[in-house]
């Protein structure tokens, strides 16, 4: 998938939004028509649309604080896992808006995945156009998601992203890999 900006106009609309999405996101998420059912109909909850405004992090004397408009789509689903895209729109354009996250190496004290774990190594670091059972909080201006590895929810990884500067920066993230029915994870990172 190739993300590219591409021009509206100046108010950006839902419906432009939309187009955008099933446009952008056409080989990753499910269209935005085949979701509506999930909401019981309510194309008034989904996407859901938050209002930013930030001031720049390289501002100068007189500067006005940037505004930008956020969409919050449903990408997919599994039994226990909501898949989320979120694209900005911003100075007549809309774009996806990606989620830094490490990439991390589990080794556990046996070769069963659910033995104890011995270490979690970040082996790197990717960046995201989804991310899982995420919510937005306006007042802070964050998304925090948490992908359960199993349903009752012990081994997990987590995120935190602030809006800062017009994307997404991490501010935290962990991951819990024992299946011992506890959490308590064994990585925890905060920038």
């Amino acid at each position: 998938m190739v993300a590219t900006q591409v021009a509206v106009a100046q108010e950006g609309t839902t419906e432009e939004a939309v187009a955008y999405f099933d446009s952008a996101f056409k080989d990753r998420c499910r269209p935005y028509s085949e979701t509506l059912f999930l909401f019981d109909g309510g194309a008034d909850e989904m996407p859901a649309r938050f209002e930013v405004s930030w001031m720049p992090s390289f501002e100068l004397p007189g500067d006005e604080p940037e505004t930008a408009t956020i969409y919050q789509f449903f990408c997919d689903a599994g039994a226990y896992n909501v898949q989320s895209a979120f694209i900005r729109f911003m100075d007549g354009h809309f774009e996806p808006l990606a989620f830094a996250r490490p990439t991390i190496s589990i080794e556990n004290e046996t070769e069963d995945y659910d033995s104890p774990v011995k270490a979690i190594t970040v082996t790197g670091y990717e960046s995201a156009l989804t991310v899982t059972n995420a919510k937005f909080d306006e007042e802070s201006q964050t998304v925090t998601a948490r992908a359960y590895w199993r349903g009752i929810g012990d081994a997990y990884d987590e995120g935190r992203w602030v809006f800062r500067d017009g994307g997404f920066v991490l501010e935290h993230f962990e991951a819990d890999a024992d299946y011992d029915g506890e959490i308590d994870p064994q990585l925890s990172l905060d920038y």
